[in-house]
């Protein structure tokens, strides 16, 4: 990639490009041109093709019209494998077609189980008929259509601080949390597979390569010139050698994709920082005038210091350049992990504890990880045996699911526990938040739960939480906190228990 100026101190007029194996591919380019012919040809079930807006390498995606739900979609359909990706011979052709497909069709899969406001919906998938070849279908994929910039578009249209540019990285970053908690990693993290809406949302793009985390393995990479194959890895004797194809895109792998080694989540974390350390400084952390010498210097271990007179906090550069450790158990042991340490250095976080709780609602999409902690925070252990729940101002189901998550880690291998609830500070919940919230006491383990309800609506708004769930003498309520942590211990005794 080359060089541009660092962010935040001079304007960029020039989008960037990335050298694909000697091909320029304008990643952040919108066609948004019309259809040819052939491309109007094109029949599909139920949708109607407008525009074509962008295309990556096995696929181009057009604006289309949804005619049941009267939306506009963005559909991607798989063309004929690039030239550069054929091999001699017919079946060979078949072949690099099918993976293409298959490719495609994988990419449906993983976009359909990870439902998240910063990964992009996918609505549909299916085949159709090629108008070029009546022997073969191709295969479609229906997604949420995006009205903004991919990131490096977005970074050369106006001048960014590199706290903006960090807010939009750790939305994107919340979002590869999600697949990788759901068991998928990326492979293809960059620039052009991150979206910024024009209200400012940030959407990750291109599941094509997304495979489930099963520590796969694919080939040495063939090197891409002379500068390569002079290459010797520091403590190790792999040489990359001959590939079918490349998993991911060169300018943004991670060493163990070029190695052939095992990929997963530690590779996302790599193509994250190495993308985000170019965004803030305008240049790559490997040194190298070109796309092969950066590689080598990556796959030597090699790094360009940090400018000295950056205004970006030693904390941020320290994290982006633990992500980019070579061997992969250096770096964080999770991109939640990462993201925690991204926050140290971001003035904007909001200071937020259990005592401290904000009265509004909280829901997946407008609670930062500071706050979440903060709400797992609210279950904890206050001696032995009897574990505190501390009731948000307004309880939530979201709340609840993180507070269940936290409980059920702590008694992972408890025999018997009591519980004194405070909910003094907590308002009544909905009917359908009432429901979740007896999850909370529904547990074998759990001998009796003490709450602290001075008010007589609160007392009454206990009552119909606790009654269906938990047998007569299993809970009770209390003026004080003191008075239920008396009544929790006397509970466990009565069990031949002690919380002492």
């Amino acid at each position: 990639m080359a060089a541009r100026p660092q962010r935040g101190i001079d304007t960029v007029n020039t989008p960037p490009s990335v050298d694909v194996l000697g091909d320029t591919v304008d990643h952040g380019s919108m066609l948004e041109r019309p259809l040819t012919q052939a491309e109007r040809a094109i029949e599909l079930p139920r949708y109607t093709l407008l525009d074509v807006i962008g295309q990556g390498g096995f696929g181009r995606v057009y604006a289309a019209h949804d005619p049941v739900l009267d939306r506009t979609v963005a559909i991607k359909l798989l063309r004929r494998a690039p030239s550069s990706m054929m091999l001699d011979g017919s079946t060979s052709r078949i072949r690099s077609q099918q993976r293409a497909q298959r490719k495609l069709l994988r990419e449906a899969h993983a976009l359909a189980k990870l439902g998240h406001p910063n990964i992009v919906a996918v609505y549909d998938a299916g085949t159709y008929a090629r108008p070029d070849d009546d022997e073969r279908e191709g295969v479609f994929i229906v997604m949420e259509y995006i009205d903004g910039l991919t990131l490096d578009r977005w970074l050369t249209a106006a001048p960014r601080t590199w706290s903006e540019i960090l807010a939009v990285f750790r939305a994107a970053g919340e979002g590869l949390v999600v697949a990788h908690a759901k068991g998928f990693c990326h492979r293809d993290f960059k620039p052009g597979n991150i979206m910024v809406t024009r209200e400012g949302a940030v959407k990750v793009l291109d599941f094509g390569l997304a495979s489930a985390q099963r520590n796969e393995r694919t080939e040495p990479i063939r090197p891409l010139s002379s500068a390569l194959e002079a290459v010797g890895v520091a403590g190790d004797t792999t040489t990359p050698t001959q590939a079918d194809h490349i998993i991911g895109t060169p300018a943004y792998m991670a060493p163990e994709q070029w190695l052939g080694r095992a990929t997963g989540p530690h590779s996302d974390q790599f193509s994250f920082c190495l993308a985000l350390y170019e965004a803030i400084f305008g240049r790559s952390p490997f040194p190298g005038a070109k796309l092969e010498e950066r590689i080598a210097s990556l796959l030597q271990a090699r790094y360009d210091p940090a400018p000295e007179d950056s205004p970006v906090p030693p904390r941020v550069i320290e994290a982006v350049r633990r992500g980019l450790a070579f061997r992969y158990q250096e770096r964080y042991s999770s991109m939640s992990a990462l993201l925690d340490a991204l926050d140290l250095g971001v003035t904007f976080t909001t200071g937020v504890t259990a005592a401290t709780i904000p009265n509004r609602s909280f829901h997946e999409h407008n609670t930062s990880r500071e706050e979440q902690r903060a709400i797992r925070d609210c279950i904890t252990w206050i001696e032995p045996g009897i574990i505190r729940y501390w009731e948000v101002p307004t309880p939530t189901i979201y709340t609840i699911s993180l507070m269940r998550a936290q409980l059920d880690e702590l008694i992972r291998s408890v025999d018997a526990f009591s519980m004194v609830v405070d909910i003094r500070r907590a308002y009544m919940p909905s009917q359908q938040v009432m429901e979740v919230i007896r999850g909370m006491f529904m547990d074998p383990h759990l001998v009796h739960v003490a709450a602290a309800a001075p008010d007589p609506i609160f007392r009454f708004g206990a009552s119909f939480v606790f009654q269906p769930v938990r047998a007569e003498g299993t809970w009770s309520l209390h003026d004080t906190m003191d008075e239920a942590l008396a009544r929790a211990r006397a509970s466990l005794q009565d069990e031949g228990l002690t919380s002492s």
